[in-house]
């Protein structure tokens, strides 16, 4: 039998498998991907630092089929698993398949007929949610959708009737159109990802083909974090999804109808105070953080204000391991007391070493008297000091 190195021709259909820590069925969603009535597959097994058998199971299907690529990397989340399967794929299409879920034998053989009869950029089928051995299925109709009008689409999935499902399984996509879109979903995601990647594809997507036949298996697992406990993380999280998926489309789609984008806004945040309220007994949900903050990982950062913002952004930006927050100032250091850390004097500034300054103000206007009286009596660089306008979109919304 051939190596895979010995493969000399690209396959069609470029199939990445994230895996992490699932033994008890990776071997049953590889053997349905091998066992596939397209045969011109490239199978790619991503193991993110499994601590279980699940690479070694890769391996030993590596044995077994010439098709089969594994990769060993430490690790990193969903995200990262997928771009580092993503780059080593070389086929026309790429298709994504999480560890857990299995596929029916023609599931590629249609998908790629559909690719190539309607020239289309993304093919989606339908899929059963699995669960106790009931499985209930979920299709959408079969047609050609013409995406000129991409801002359609996205308000469809804005209004909760979506043509084009948010989710990244169940569909082939052309490759160049997967490499820039999921290049731009931060690694450091493990809530919403399919979101971020859903509204790039929006903005990039001339045209896709939607079929009702049903072909993809979707475990529903206990430890999966779509179903996990909802508890007040999951509540934070939400929200702060809500606040990045909406600065996202306000940056891709200019010409998007406020009125909807805003409607969308208030329904999101109504059913988060509604979790909040009746979990945690919250009559509002308040909360502030930076939307996107991958930019400071691997920095040292001084976080300016201690209060209710200030707060939230230091309890957000503690929990990475990778951000290096060196203090936290404030003017009225001497009458903050809180339970995360001390809060000192500003004037701290001249003696320390840091990469930025995060003001953590809730007012725009606050935030420059800051800002200005940073740079004109602590010397501080404009470029060095960062304030997100999107605190503002996180403020109370009451139900």
């Amino acid at each position: 039998m051939n190596s895979n190195s010995d493969r000399k021709d690209k396959p069609v259909v470029s199939v990445i498998v994230p895996v992490y820590n699932i033994s008890d069925c990776i071997a049953e969603c590889i053997s349905s991907i091998c066992e596939q009535t397209y045969k011109d597959l490239e199978i790619i097994l991503v193991d993110d630092g499994s601590t279980d058998d699940s690479g070694d199971i890769c391996e030993s299907f590596k044995k077994k089929d010439e098709r089969i690529i594994v990769i060993h990397k430490s690790n990193g989340g969903l995200v990262s698993a997928r771009k580092a399967g993503m780059m080593r794929a070389s086929g026309k299409y790429i298709a994504t398949i999480d560890g857990d879920d299995w596929i029916d034998p023609d599931m590629f053989r249609y998908m790629v007929d559909i690719a190539e009869r309607d020239t289309t950029q993304i093919v989606q089928t339908g899929y059963y949610i699995e669960h106790k051995g009931i499985a209930n299925k979920y299709d959408d109709c079969q047609e050609f959708i013409d995406a000129k009008k991409r801002v359609d689409l996205l308000c469809s999935w804005l209004r909760n009737y979506p043509v084009l499902g948010s989710q990244a399984f169940t569909k082939l996509y052309e490759r160049d159109l997967f490499i820039d879109c999921y290049s731009n979903v931060p690694d450091y995601m493990s809530f919403g990802e399919d979101w971020v990647f859903f509204v790039h594809l929006l903005s990039k997507i001339c045209g896709f083909s939607s079929s009702s036949a049903v072909f993809y298996h979707h475990r529903y697992r206990s430890t999966s974090l779509s179903q996990c406990v909802v508890d007040y993380d999951y509540v934070i999280n939400e929200d702060r999804l809500t606040v990045y998926v909406y600065s996202l489309i306000r940056q891709l789609f200019s010409e998007i109808d406020d009125t909807i984008l805003g409607q969308w806004l208030i329904y999101r945040r109504s059913v988060q105070n509604e979790i909040a309220f009746r979990r945690f007994g919250y009559k509002s949900f308040n909360h502030f953080f930076i939307p996107d903050y991958d930019f400071l990982f691997d920095k040292r950062i001084v976080v300016y204000g201690a209060g209710k913002v200030g707060e939230d952004v230091i309890s957000q930006l503690s929990k990475y391991s990778r951000i290096d927050i060196v203090t936290w100032i404030d003017k009225s250091y001497k009458d903050k007391h809180t339970d995360y850390r001390e809060v000192c004097s500003p004037e701290l500034i001249y003696e320390l070493d840091y990469d930025y300054i995060v003001i953590a103000v809730f007012k725009e206007k606050i935030a420059n008297e800051i800002k200005n009286e940073l740079m004109s009596d602590y010397g501080v660089r404009e470029d060095m000091i960062f304030w997100n306008i999107d605190y503002e979109l996180c403020a109370t919304w009451k139900i």
